[in-house]
């Protein structure tokens, strides 16, 4: 016979391995160890009898929970999490037998699981992974009949056909399983805007830039992307989208560039991002300063002005990974291609003939060039603004000569005109200033009041050198600034910090990321060498799986105590002799009333005296049980050769 309880501990036991092996190398030393203390004292309990008082338990899971949270910090959220999940895993596994206990216990060790795979997806998760889709269906079932009457024991064909069910449904469900790999999750529904945006021009990015289009530009707080790197100077945060090109006279906009160009990232600081870009109707992805290697987007080119442009534009959330150099400079030649990057309208505006007539004429070098244009603007002494914009016929004369307010369009038009008069090639880079950096997620978030645009010229000898002339405004030093501390602040910031995990972990979990993992996860099996911790677990497994086999063995087929071998052995010999069967739920003395042998009742005598003294036998009582047994046996022999006698 099969004790439930007992295998019911044993799925226990092998759920929280499956849970605590994957996370060990990464454990700090006493959650290491304390799980395995906690299941040795509950194997020790299992053969004492001794159990944790449940007040205890729940008093050291409190204390274990407030300690741990107190070490969160913005940079270590998963350590201590982590830890405090095998500690509250081995605290759980020294609680009572009950389907509450069990239940908590099994979550923790899926918990367990799932955390490990925020240290590494390799091998030894994937097998762990199965090991644990296999034990849940069945544990939950025999949880079910075990909350039903724990003391149930079963017969093996019986307890064989419960194991039946849940692995026939584990069987049916893979199919499923596979179909839905494939098509979930899809969902593109976001976490906390479920309010509609208001009507009305807003700040943005825009595909090309057209100075004096609007008199006043709206302030839009929507989230362009979230971008997760490492905290940079507020100086390096240029946020690269789109490279304009051509000046009609009116508007900015984009051609591809000539051929004959070469050039290549400067050297700089290597920043690597992980970008989580919200819908939108561009082509275009927006990268730090310089982007280089790029994974995650399909059918993605990257032009010689380092433009992004994927084929089509994606209405869906979408993610990628990539490294940039910042830094701001483009080294290479410009080849043929100078005269494209000054190319100017046919009839420019009188102010601006005259002032680049005057700087071309002046024959200096590209960099002397450059700062007399920025000491022209400087000397004007203009205003970023985002209101009162000139919207006459020559809007850059207007806001040079008599309003004096701009945004970054009129800044940037108005120096890479100048520029271009004066002979020194030059385009504009429209993108983002700035973002927030959030200490909680470790990502900036840019939203569409932060777009910009900004000049890049081409000096000889040096190459395309960012050039920013709304920081020559006499209030520049506000643009891109960052918003305000206090509590409320805080508060958004924490909010969105959820709204980034859901974005994440959820709806840019798209299928390109699922085959990415699965095939990982393939290349990953296949590898042969092991680091030290994928070694030692390599160890421990072996190891982990004797004990619990042993385990099985001891629990599953544990042996009956000496008065039930010998009760069962006397009514087995009371049944040959006497032809009499010993029902369920009777005792010795209701068994034997019509046999009338001395040896029958000295059995019943003996034992019941023990019994109902609530102790056990002694030794000399248990060589004269043994004794009457054998005495039995021998008149059971003497009658099967005699039958007649």
């Amino acid at each position: 016979m099969i004790r439930l309880d007992n295998v019911i501990t044993l799925m226990a036991l092998a759920v929280s391995l499956s849970g605590y092996l994957p996370l060990y190398p990464w454990l700090e030393s006493f959650p290491r160890w304390f799980l395995p203390g906690a299941l040795l004292v509950r194997f020790l309990g299992e053969r004492t009898g001794f159990r944790a008082p449940p007040r205890m338990l729940t008093v050291a899971s409190v204390a274990l929970f407030l300690a741990y949270l107190l070490r969160l910090s913005p940079a270590d959220m998963i350590g201590p999490a982590v830890n405090l999940l095998v500690l509250l895993l081995g605290v759980r596994f020294l609680g009572e037998r009950s389907s509450r206990n069990y239940l908590q216990l099994f979550l923790l060790a899926l918990l367990c699981l799932a955390a490990s795979s925020l240290y590494s997806l390799d091998a030894l998760f994937m097998l762990y992974l199965g090991l644990q889709t296999v034990l849940f269906p069945v544990a939950l079932v025999l949880l079910t009949c075990y909350d039903g009457d724990p003391n149930v024991t079963l017969s093996p064909r019986r307890f064989r056909a419960l194991l039946f069910v849940p692995l026939t449904m584990l069987i049916v469900s893979i199919p499923l399983l596979l179909c839905f790999f494939v098509i979930l999750p899809r969902t593109q529904f976001p976490l906390w805007e479920f309010l509609p945006g208001s009507a009305g021009k807003k700040s943005g990015f825009s595909e090309i830039v057209q100075p004096g289009s609007t008199a006043v530009v709206g302030e839009s707080g929507s989230v362009v992307f979230r971008a997760e790197c490492r905290r940079l100077p507020s100086p390096e945060l240029y946020w690269r989208r789109i490279t304009l090109n051509s000046f009609d006279g009116s508007k900015w906009s984009r051609r591809e560039p000539p051929p004959g160009e070469r050039f290549v990232r400067g050297m700089g600081d290597v920043v690597k991002q992980r970008m989580f870009l919200e819908p939108g109707s561009s082509r275009y992805l927006p990268a730090l300063d310089l982007p280089g290697e790029l994974s995650g987007v399909r059918g993605l080119t990257c032009s010689r002005d380092f433009t992004l442009t994927r084929s089509v534009a994606s209405g869906v959330r979408s993610s990628y990974e990539l490294s940039s150099t910042v830094g701001g400079v483009v080294r290479g030649t410009l080849g043929g291609a100078r005269g494209f990057y000054l190319e100017t309208p046919e009839r420019p505006p009188a102010w601006f003939r005259e002032e680049g007539r005057r700087l071309r004429e002046s024959r200096h070098s590209d960099v002397r060039l450059l700062a007399e244009v920025e000491e022209l603007l400087r000397g004007k002494r203009l205003l970023y603004a985002t209101s009162g914009l000139p919207v006459s016929g020559e809007p850059l004369v207007a806001f040079l000569t008599g309003s004096r307010r701009g945004n970054c369009e009129f800044f940037a038009s108005s120096c890479a005109l100048l520029l271009r008069i004066a002979g020194v090639p030059a385009r504009l880079v429209g993108g983002y200033l700035g973002g927030e950096y959030n200490e909680l997620g470790g990502y900036y978030v840019v939203t569409e009041e932060r777009a910009h645009v900004w000049v890049e010229a081409y000096l000889e000898g040096e190459g395309w050198v960012r050039v920013d002339p709304t920081r020559w405004a006499v209030n520049g030093g506000e643009v891109g600034a960052s918003a305000g501390g206090g509590a409320f602040r805080s508060l958004l910031l924490a909010v969105d910090t959820i709204t980034y995990f859901w974005n994440r972990q959820v709806i840019t979990y798209d299928l390109e990321r699922q085959i990415t993992l699965f095939t990982q996860a393939g290349r990953r099996l296949q590898v042969v060498g092991l680091s030290r911790p994928e070694r030692l677990l390599r160890f421990v497994v072996p190891v982990g799986t004797l004990f619990l086999f042993w385990w099985l063995s001891m629990l599953v087929r544990r042996r009956p105590s000496r008065e039930m071998r010998l009760v069962s052995a006397f009514t087995e010999r009371v049944r040959s002799l006497y032809g009499i069967e010993a029902p369920a739920n009777v005792g010795l003395r209701e068994l034997t009333a019509g046999i009338h042998a001395p040896d029958v009742s000295r059995f019943v005598e003996i034992y019941n005296g023990a019994l109902y003294r609530d102790r056990r036998l002694l030794p000399a009582e248990i060589r004269e049980l043994r004794c009457i047994i054998r005495n039995m046996a021998k008149r059971e022999r003497s009658v099967r050769q005699f039958p007649y006698r």
